[in-house]
């Protein structure tokens, strides 16, 4: 009687009462596994900087001028990453690789809280486990479907064995759904998709791994962040891997039309080069990069990949304008100059209340499709 009074009390000041289960007692902990990286995919990143500077070039056009929030996270966190590239140092490179999870190669792409060896052996946070509980329920898959592999330098909560990362739940939600969007649009045909602002690769390596029909993965990134996906998730899957550092080559690796699974790594300068071929891309797929991009930067982005040969569109972005690094306010999603032919399906908040429910869900897909 009293816990209803009480209940029905704060609810009538807006406030509610739920129940944390702490029957599993899980904590933080780290990998002892640190699987060294390929030498050849290190060598294959340096190449790939010497025709693709990290900064790109001073006669790039305005949109895809690396600016605002992006520039100001790059100089300010990846003092490292950024020094090796200029040094020609593959051998420390490859250490940062080997723990990027716990270093800065993740800083700014991560969308959580950074490694702390003080972390270690503290409880999980109630939001992890809540949405570890929301992955299970909405998906039906177990917990062991969300690893991605060992490599990285791994750490997070150890649930029956497995180190989750505390992001992990949250993109497994995420890249299910994307999975099922593009088995109903494919009907069982190979699925294309692009990841634009693709992070380290997890998503993709989830979206792979829920799909019941092969996938050709194009993530699509900032060089510092996209040769670092191409590591995670080269040393993580079995599958074909490609950084495409020339116009030559996008063309050549997009010629072939083989029926397995591959994920193709192409910088954002050659986005009009990639639409300007006869690929069909089943679903452009973005999460929180279109926010931090200027007003004009979304418009060029939606306007060259959402052509009319994009079925659709799955975007979680900020809905609110608020102030990101380097004094960059974030287009809020709804003013998103969204083609015409692409109509809204579905708007909900996102699941993860890191963001305090400021991000948006919202798929669009074009008439007809």
């Amino acid at each position: 009687m009293i816990k209803q009074y009480l209940k029905s009390t704060f609810l009538k000041y807006g406030y509610d009462i739920r129940r944390i289960d702490n029957h599993r007692e899980f904590s933080i902990t780290k990998s002892d596994n640190v699987p060294t990286v390929d030498r050849s995919l290190v060598n294959s990143i340096f190449n790939f900087i010497e025709e693709v500077p990290p900064f790109y070039g001073p006669n790039i056009r305005p949109e895809l001028k690396i600016s605002g929030a992006w520039n100001t996270d790059f100089l300010d966190r990846r003092k490292t990453q950024i020094r090796l590239f200029e040094t020609v140092d593959k051998t420390a490179y490859s250490l940062l690789l080997n723990q990027m999870l716990q270093n800065e190669l993740v800083y700014g792409i991560y969308g959580s809280a950074y490694f702390n060896q003080n972390i270690i052996g503290s409880k999980a946070p109630p939001q992890f486990i809540h949405n570890l509980e929301k992955f299970t329920y909405l998906t039906g898959l177990s917990s062991d479907s969300l690893p991605d592999g060992d490599f990285g330098g791994r750490w997070g909560v150890d649930v029956n064995g497995n180190i989750i990362t505390l992001v992990d739940p949250y993109k497994g939600i995420n890249a299910f759904n994307t999975a099922k969007i593009l088995s109903y649009l494919c009907n069982g045909s190979k699925a294309t998709y692009i990841d634009l602002g693709s992070g380290i690769g997890s998503d993709a390596i989830k979206v792979m791994r829920f799909c019941d029909i092969p996938v050709r993965a194009i993530l699509i990134d900032l060089p510092l962040n996209l040769t670092t996906a191409f590591s995670y998730v080269s040393m993580n899957t079995d599958r074909k891997c490609v950084l495409i550092s020339n116009s030559s080559q996008l063309r050549e690796v997009l010629s072939n039309n083989t029926d397995e699974s591959e994920f193709l790594f192409i910088p954002t300068i050659f986005i009009e080069e990639l639409m300007e071929t006869d690929i069909v891309v089943n679903l452009l797929y973005n999460h929180g990069s279109f926010s931090e991009m200027d007003y004009d930067t979304v418009r060029f982005y939606l306007q060259n990949i959402l052509n009319g040969t994009t079925q659709a569109l799955y975007e979680i972005n900020s809905n609110s304008p608020v102030e990101n690094n380097g004094g960059h306010i974030e287009v809020p999603s709804a003013r998103f100059p969204i083609p015409y032919q692409y109509k809204l399906v579905k708007r909900n908040l996102a699941l993860n209340s890191y963001f305090d429910h400021r991000y948006v869900e919202n798929l669009y897909v074009k008439s007809g499709s």
